[in-house]
């Protein structure tokens, strides 16, 4: 698409080529996740976006002041999508760590990930790989953190909804947009 000249404020523009990975902006979950981004990053937050694909997520969260970005996907091509959709955003590649692995059954990988804690987790991923995750989350999440879930078949939104409240999220909002559902959840206070 091009920019229009009368465009007043470009700086929420994000340019991206996903090469063969995920990650336009055009698919419902890609912008339901991006209006829970929008809604509940603060500035200087912690971000940790898996399943980062072209690297859209992390981008969106940079432009909306985050101060660092972590991601993990398990498809090598997204390292090279993703390094290239920075500098097409003139955003420094250094202001993220991006990892390819299975962080559910690489124990290395999981800890590395995890030697930090976020204010704010994107998981635009499937359901099931969601619901697989939930003993994560919890650990990888700051006291009040969020967790933005999307990439939800609506007929999975409520084992999605049941297997992080098991482990102490508490869902604070849920968005719909076709038959695609985000499920955003907040880390309670102990």
């Amino acid at each position: 698409e091009e920019i229009p000249p009368d465009a007043k404020d470009s700086s929420h523009i994000i340019r991206i080529d996903p090469g063969i990975t995920f990650g336009t902006g055009a698919h419902e979950s890609t912008r339901l996740a991006i209006k829970g981004i929008q809604k509940y990053l603060k500035e200087g937050d912690n971000v940790l976006d898996l399943g980062f694909g072209s690297g859209i997520l992390s981008l969106i969260a940079l432009k909306y002041n985050a101060a660092f970005v972590t991601g993990c996907d398990i498809d090598d091509d997204c390292t090279l999508a993703c390094k290239s959709n920075f500098l097409k955003n003139d955003i420094d590649p250094g202001r993220g760590n991006f990892y390819i692995g299975n962080i559910i059954t690489d124990e290395g990988l999981r800890n590395t990930i995890l030697e930090a804690s976020y204010d704010v987790i994107c998981a635009n991923i499937l359901a099931d790989i969601i619901i697989d995750m939930a003993d994560i989350f919890p650990l990888a999440l700051k006291e009040d953190g969020i967790l933005i879930t999307s990439g939800i078949i609506d007929f999975k939104e409520n084992d999605v909804k049941r297997s992080l409240e098991d482990v102490g999220l508490k869902a604070i909002e849920t968005l719909y947009d076709g038959e695609w559902v985000s499920v955003v959840f907040k880390k309670q206070r102990i």
